[in-house]
């Protein structure tokens, strides 16, 4: 590219005084030319017609190479030149520098400032647990001293109760013994006890308890979910209200007479019941209508835990409180084969924690048999 030592603009001859500055695109103006086009707030390039935005010129680089020397003096021109280029490439790169020097500190200062957010906002979000942990462990401890109040006050009345059934028995027994050994009648008090004495009553009585249970509650997943990835935490261990289990008692079927309806202008017979033709009809209607689905196919539900057994669908299903304590109990103590006992004392299976299976007792047979899988889930 050929050199032109004068400004484009105002054709005035580059000097000391108007010293040349080299615009972004590569061309070149006078410093005051280019101060009144700053102005207006853009540079338009009289040479390229290239326009550049938001440009400080008391950034722009001196091309000092346009700078002619002195007339007069052509004694060192040679040693002028050389310190004027080697001006130029110090300035070039002292702007660069200076822009380098710029972008670390702006990015230093974004990078500070993101991490005092994210310390702020973890924080925040830590405290949140840490609040919602304590209030956790007050309902806990609030609802333990509850169910161990009750136990004792439960315990306490079923204690006072037996305590005076014991005398009262204890009274009469003496009386009895008495009167057998002496061969004499009963007193009337004795008497009238014994005609007032009834069977023992039921005094069982239900306990409240706890047991801990290692599903986290949805409140804290989400909570736990939201804090990003700045928290971790492997289980929340919360409480869950058990009850020994009950009896089920199936209800009697009644057996109630059916009584069809007998069809208009028709007699039954005695003994045997005549549907009428319309009805008839609408049944086979309704049949056509709503025809017999086919079996569905049996699906394990999600999220089954604990111990399961795998029933004759070949689908793993929970087994019931009162083996699953039983388990539990042998698991912990290292067993590989034991009984299980039904609530009523009776053995009724067999498993073996190495085989990872349990087998029922058959009465008539007298063994145990049909195994089926068994399987722990935490």
């Amino acid at each position: 590219m050929e050199l032109s030592f004068e400004c484009p603009i105002c054709l005035e001859e580059y000097n000391s005084e108007c010293k040349p500055l080299i615009m972004p695109c590569g061309h070149n103006a006078c410093i005051e030319c280019l101060t009144g086009l700053a102005r207006s707030g853009s540079i338009a390039c009289p040479t390229c017609r290239t326009t550049h935005n938001n440009v400080n010129v008391n950034t722009l680089t001196v091309n000092y190479a346009l700078i002619p020397s002195s007339p007069g003096k052509s004694k060192g021109s040679s040693t002028k030149q050389y310190i004027l280029d080697h001006m130029e490439t110090i300035q070039q790169q002292l702007s660069t520098l200076q822009k380098a020097d710029s972008t670390l500190r702006n990015d230093y200062d974004a990078a500070q400032g993101y991490n005092r957010r994210c310390r702020d906002d973890s924080n925040d979000k830590i405290d949140l647990l840490i609040t919602t942990l304590q209030n956790l462990k007050k309902k806990f401890n609030t609802l333990i001293e509850e169910s161990e109040r009750v136990n004792e006050q439960n315990l306490t009345q079923r204690i006072n109760a037996i305590q005076i059934k014991l005398e009262e028995r204890n009274a009469l027994m003496t009386d009895l013994q008495g009167a057998y050994s002496d061969g004499s009648e009963l007193s009337a008090q004795s008497k009238i006890n014994l005609r007032n004495l009834h069977d023992v009553p039921n005094l069982e009585t239900q306990f409240t308890y706890y047991k801990y249970s290692e599903h986290p509650d949805p409140t804290f997943s989400q909570l736990l979910n939201n804090t990003g990835g700045s928290i971790a935490a492997e289980k929340i261990i919360s409480l869950e209200e058990t009850k020994p289990p009950q009896p089920v008692v199936q209800p009697v079927p009644e057996n109630k007479p059916v009584v069809q309806p007998v069809p208009e202008n028709k007699v039954a017979p005695k003994g045997r019941v005549v549907a009428p033709k319309k009805f008839a009809q609408a049944k086979e209607e309704e049949k056509a209508a709503n025809p017999i689905q086919p079996r569905q196919k049996f699906a394990e539900k999600p999220g089954l835990t604990g111990w399961l057994v795998q029933n004759r669908f070949s689908v793993f299903e929970p087994v019931e409180p009162w083996m699953s304590a039983q388990l539990e109990d042998g698991r912990r103590q290292g067993k590989v084969e034991f009984e299980i006992i039904d609530p009523k004392g009776n053995p009724i299976y067999k498993v073996n924690l190495f085989e990872q299976k349990s087998y029922r007792w058959h009465p008539k047979t007298k063994n145990y048999s049909c195994p089926r899988k068994l399987e722990y889930r935490p």
